[in-house]
């Protein structure tokens, strides 16, 4: 990736391969430019994220895309990530911050990442911990602080 500094904004170009290039969005002020929708962003901060300001940030992300992101957008973008466990991670991510995941939803989400198991983050990154708790619903070990529903941002 290549990267252009210019204040107030740092730009950092990252390849995507056209099978993926899904969920993006033209802006009014730069017709030329174009920005990741709500449901492509909330993918990518769970794919990659290094690139949405680390792991503690991204429970806030999800707290405020829940009223506008599409759960159907979502899923329709998943294939293009080629990813088991990315779908393991934001079945367990959607679910943990209230969005209406249909029952419908999670039997196709869990088709999707059949027979896998996954952590919720790379284990040692920063943000990770080592107070592991395993989600059998999504076959995932929930390794960060602040992801489990039981515990409530205070």
């Amino acid at each position: 990736s290549r990267i252009r500094e210019g204040a107030p904004v740092r730009i950092e170009y990252i390849h995507v391969n056209l099978d993926n290039f899904v969920g993006y969005q033209n802006i009014s002020k730069a017709p030329n430019v174009r920005i990741a929708n709500v449901e492509r962003t909330l993918l990518d901060v769970i794919d990659r994220p290094d690139y949405s300001g680390g792991i503690s940030d991204i429970p806030e992300i999800f707290r405020r895309a829940t009223s506008r992101a599409k759960v159907d957008k979502i899923l329709e973008y998943l294939p293009t990530y080629h990813s088991k466990s990315l779908v393991q991670r934001i079945g367990f991510m959607l679910e943990a911050f209230g969005y209406q995941l249909t029952p419908e939803h999670v039997q196709e989400m869990q088709k999707m990442s059949k027979g896998n198991y996954a952590y919720l983050f790379t284990a040692g990154r920063p943000g990770t911990d080592s107070h592991s708790r395993y989600n059998s619903k999504w076959r995932l070990v929930v390794n960060a602080p602040g992801f489990a529903p039981e515990e409530k941002a205070g």
